[in-house]
């Protein structure tokens, strides 16, 4: 499905690769843990695979086509990187923003399924400014799932939370692969949150 191949990342004005030579398949109905310590390139490589960022070299391609040379591959791969919530809103009413400006509406119907998947359906009218970071972070995980992509990319989702946070999340992937078949690729400097989602491992 996701095919990245020698890739390299170098920041104008640094004399080093902060991505050097990167390979990785990753394969429909798998959960990828992408482990490194802070700094180390994770962010970066996940920000390129979201095409917010370009490599300096190498290629990335989704079902054998370049992302970087051809439009709307991305189309049905949910991102969870630096998640934007409009913060006098609902957890609800930001879904169905998120569905509505993405033209997505056909998927209006998860929303009551993703609230009760992440922990979120007792929150009604409760808004976002008043959300903890756990409850943020949950947000951010259903938006990334909400539209049953086919590919999530998720940058240290488990950051931040409780241990009771990170095995509610933790159940929410496990459910939503096993329902969906979809291929999930996580970050983490934390091989104890991974092992238990995930398939294999890159480090």
């Amino acid at each position: 499905m996701l095919k990245i191949e020698n890739l390299y990342k170098q920041f104008k004005g640094s004399d080093f690769n902060i991505i050097d030579g990167v390979s990785l398949n990753i394969n429909k109905g798998e959960i990828v843990g992408l482990i490194g310590k802070n700094g180390a390139g994770k962010t970066t490589l996940m920000k390129m695979i979201a095409k917010t960022k370009r490599p300096t070299s190498g290629t990335i391609t989704l079902h054998n086509n370049n992302i970087f040379q051809n439009h709307n591959v991305l189309k049905n791969v949910g991102i969870m990187i630096d998640t934007v919530h409009f913060k006098h809103f609902s957890a609800r009413q930001n879904l169905i923003y998120y569905l509505k400006v993405n033209n997505k509406t056909q998927f209006l119907n998860n929303i009551d399924n993703m609230l009760e998947l992440v922990g979120l359906s007792h929150t009604h009218n409760k808004k976002i400014k008043d959300f903890s970071f756990g409850m943020k972070q949950r947000l951010s995980l259903a938006m990334c799932l909400l539209d049953e992509p086919e590919l999530a990319i998720m940058d240290e989702p488990f950051v931040g939370l409780d241990p009771n946070g990170v095995k509610t999340l933790i159940q929410s992937l496990r459910t939503w692969v096993s329902q969906k078949g979809i291929a999930l690729l996580i970050s983490s400097h934390q091989l104890n949150e991974l092992e238990e989602v995930c398939d294999r491992f890159a480090f």
